[in-house]
């Protein structure tokens, strides 16, 4: 598991003061962008320089407890499943040890090139499966 900590903005919030739900897949983007630093792909890799990229193709979250402006929430990323050409990452928000959000996101391996279907980079996969 990565763990990505940042605190929650203004621009996280909604009128009920708690994190508005689209930005709780922005901010497990920011984590999946930190991961792949930490793992050795950063994500200018990813994008510039391999003819492999990981679009998302499915989303989930779990809400569980509220995230509210100001706080310092952790985003542990770990490696929930993985095949020939996707794997799935879960997100655990947590505050204090408690996990209060989870989000699970899908992602599929394709040629850059073709936009087809491929299998995952072994290089990416022996890296990612350390998760």
């Amino acid at each position: 598991m990565i763990e990505y900590t940042r605190d929650i903005r203004l621009n996280d919030i909604d009128a009920a003061g708690v994190i508005f739900y689209g930005r709780a897949f922005d901010i497990s983007q920011e984590a999946f962008e930190f991961m792949l630093k930490s793992i050795g792909w950063p994500i200018q890799k990813v994008i510039f320089h391999s003819g492999d990229i990981f679009p998302v193709v499915h989303t989930e979250a779990d809400y569980l407890g509220a995230i509210r402006l100001g706080d310092t929430i952790s985003v542990w990323t770990s490696l929930f499943a993985i095949s020939n050409s996707s794997f799935t990452l879960l997100y655990e928000f947590k505050r204090d040890d408690k996990t209060l959000l989870r989000v699970k996101t899908v992602q599929v391996s394709i040629k850059k090139e073709s936009w087809k279907k491929s299998p995952i980079p072994e290089d990416f996969r022996s890296r990612i499966t350390q998760l």
